[in-house]
C-alpha cells in the first residue's frame, strides 16, 4: 500500500479512529491489525516471510536469553537465516547472470521473494537479538511487543531502523488522544508531501533523463544532472521519513528523525552523523564496533571502517556500482583522518581563523562537492555508466545545444517552480537549526499560521507532480 494514495489515507483514516475509540487497554491489538492489513496488501507471500522472521526472532531471543552455553552458535545461525535470506533474494540472479554471462550460456535466473521493505526490518530484527545476546536487556516475553515492534507500518517500508527499547513501549502501552499531537503530525505528514511532491518528482524530471542518456551529454549537463539527483534524493527519502513521523505522531508514537540537514556537513564524517541516521547508527554499533572499532591501531581501524561502508553499498543494491559508492564514502573517511594533521598545520601556518562563517561555509562547499559526486556513483546505470559520466566531466564539459535540449519540456516553468521550492527548504532548513518550526507556528496568531498551512497545502495540489512518467507514490528507498 502506498504511503501516497487516497487508499493509505483512508486506511489511515479508519486505523486512527479505531485506536481512539476503543480503550487504552485494546489500542495495542488495534495497531498489530493495522500493521497486518497495511503489509498484506503487498501480498500474501510477503506478510507469511515477514511472520516466519518475526517467530524466528522471538524464539532466537528466548533461546539466547535462556542457554548459557554454545550462544555465540546459536546467534550465527540465527544471522545465517535471517541476514543469508535477505542477501540471497537481493543477490542471487545477479550472481547467476553473471555465472551465466562469464559461461556464455543462456540466462540463469530463479524465482525468490523480496519482500517490501525487507532491507529494514531485517536490520531491525537483527539488531534486537544481537542486543539480548550482548545482554544489554531481557529478551521480550509477550510475543505481541516483538510482532508490533516488528511489523508497525508507518516504518516497514522505509524505515527509520528502530530499536526495541525506544519503540515497543510506545507501541504496546497505547497512547490517550491529544489534539496538538494529530494536528503537529498532520503539518509534518504536508510538510513531507511537499518534499517529495513538488522538489523530489520534479527534480526527477531532470536528472532522470540524463542518467538514463548519459551518452549523449556534455560534462555540463552531467553536472546539472548529478545536482538534480543530490536534490532528488535527499527530498525524497527525507519527505517520506517526514510523511512516515507524521503519521506516527498521530498515533501518539514518537520515531527518529533520521535526517539532520545532511548537506550543510563540514565533512564526510560529519554527512553520516546527519544523514540516514538509524542507518549509520546501526552499522556503527552491529558492524564497525563488532569488528573492533578504532580499538585496535589505525589499520585495523580503517579496515574496519571500509568493511562498513561496502556492507552499506551491498545493503543499498546489486552492483558494482554500489561497491565502489561505498568504498568511495570509506576511502573519504580514511583520507580525511590521515590528513588531520597536514591539514591543522597547514592552517595554523597559514593563518587561517577557524572560528569564522566563511571557514565552515568552505568546509560545506567542498564537502558538498565530494557528496553529489558519490550520487553520481550511486545512481548511474552501473559501474561503466558511472566511469563514463565521471570522464565526461573532463573532456567536452560544455555543449549549450545538448543542454538546451536535454530535459524534454518546452519552458523552464518547471525549473523556476522547483528553484523556488528549493529556496523554501533551505531557507526552513536554515530556520530548523535554531528553532522548532511547527511549534513556533502554533505561538503565531491563527491567521497567519492558518495562511503558512494552506499555502503549503495549494503548493502541493497545485505543484506537485503527479503526471505519467513517474509514479509519484513511490520512494526511492524503497527498491533498497
Amino acid at each position: 500500500m502506498s504511503y501516497i494514495s487516497f487508499l493509505f489515507f483512508g486506511f489511515l483514516f479508519i486505523a486512527l479512529a479505531l485506536y481512539y475509540i476503543v480503550p487504552l487497554k485494546w489500542r495495542k491489538y488495534v495497531l498489530l491489525c493495522a500493521n497486518v492489513v497495511f503489509y498484506a496488501y503487498a501480498g500474501i507471500s510477503q506478510i507469511a516471510y515477514l511472520a516466519v522472521l518475526i517467530v524466528l526472532t522471538y524464539f532466537s531471543a528466548l533461546l539466547l536469553q535462556k542457554i548459557a552455553k554454545h550462544r555465540f552458535l546459536l546467534l550465527l545461525f540465527y544471522l545465517f537465516l535471517s541476514a543469508g535470506a535477505l542477501v540471497y533474494g537481493k543477490f542471487i540472479n545477479y550472481i547467476l547472470r553473471a555465472i551465466s554471462s562469464i559461461a556464455g550460456g543462456a540466462p540463469l535466473s530463479v524465482s525468490v521473494i523480496v519482500p517490501l521493505g525487507v532491507s529494514f526490518f531485517t536490520l531491525q530484527a537483527i539488531g534486537y537479538v544481537v542486543d539480548v545476546y550482548k545482554h544489554k536487556y531481557p529478551a521480550e516475553k509477550n510475543f505481541l511487543k516483538v510482532a508490533l515492534f516488528m511489523s508497525y507500518f508507518p516504518i516497514i517500508v522505509q524505515g527509520p531502523i528502530s530499536r526495541m527499547e525506544t519503540l515497543s513501549p510506545q507501541l504496546f502501552e497505547g497512547n490517550k488522544f491529544d489534539y496538538t499531537g494529530v494536528k503537529q503530525g498532520l503539518l509534518l505528514m504536508l510538510w513531507g508531501l511537499f518534499k517529495k511532491l513538488v522538489i523530489a518528482n520534479r527534480a526527477a524530471m531532470f536528472a532522470d533523463p540524463i542518467f538514463g542518456g548519459y551518452e549523449a551529454y556534455s560534462g555540463f549537463t552531467v553536472v546539472f544532472g548529478v545536482l538534480m539527483y543530490t536534490l532528488q534524493i535527499y527530498t525524497d527519502f527525507s519527505g517520506c521519513v517526514d510523511l512516515c513521523r507524521g503519521v506516527s505522531e498521530m498515533f501518539g508514537i514518537t520515531i527518529m528523525d533520521n535526517f539532520d540537514h545532511p548537506y550543510f556537513s563540514t565533512s564526510i564524517k560529519d554527512f553520516w552523523r546527519r544523514w540516514h541516521i538509524s542507518l549509520s547508527s546501526w552499522l556503527r554499533d552491529y558492524v564497525y564496533i563488532p569488528l573492533g572499532g578504532n580499538r585496535r591501531g589505525k589499520f585495523r581501524k580503517y579496515l574496519n571502517l571500509m568493511i562498513t561502508f561496502l556492507v552499506s553499498g551491498l545493503w543499498h543494491g546489486v552492483g558494482i556500482h554500489y561497491l565502489v559508492w561505498g568504498f568511495y564514502h570509506g576511502a573519504c573517511q580514511i583520507v580525511g583522518d590521515v590528513s588531520r594533521a597536514p591539514k591543522d598545520y597547514l592552517i595554523k601556518k597559514l593563518q587561517i581563523r577557524r572560528d569564522v562563517f566563511s571557514f565552515r561555509l568552505a568546509q560545506q562547499l567542498i564537502t558538498f562537492v565530494l557528496i553529489a559526486y558519490s550520487w553520481l556513483l550511486f545512481r548511474a546505470n552501473g559501474f561503466r555508466a558511472a566511469l563514463y559520466m565521471t570522464r565526461s566531466l573532463f573532456t567536452n564539459f560544455f555543449s549549450p545545444t545538448q543542454f538546451a535540449t536535454a530535459f524534454g519540456f518546452e519552458d523552464l516553468k518547471d525549473l523556476f517552480v522547483l528553484i523556488i521550492a528549493t529556496v523554501v527548504l533551505l531557507m526552513a532548513s536554515l530556520l530548523q537549526q535554531k528553532y522548532h518550526i511547527r511549534t513556533e507556528l502554533e505561538k503565531q496568531n491563527l491567521y497567519f499560521r492558518w495562511g503558512a498551512y494552506l499555502i503549503i497545502l495549494f503548493a502541493i495540489i497545485i505543484f506537485g507532480v503527479y503526471g505519467t512518467g513517474y509514479n509519484a507514490s513511490d520512494f526511492l528507498y524503497m527498491q533498497f
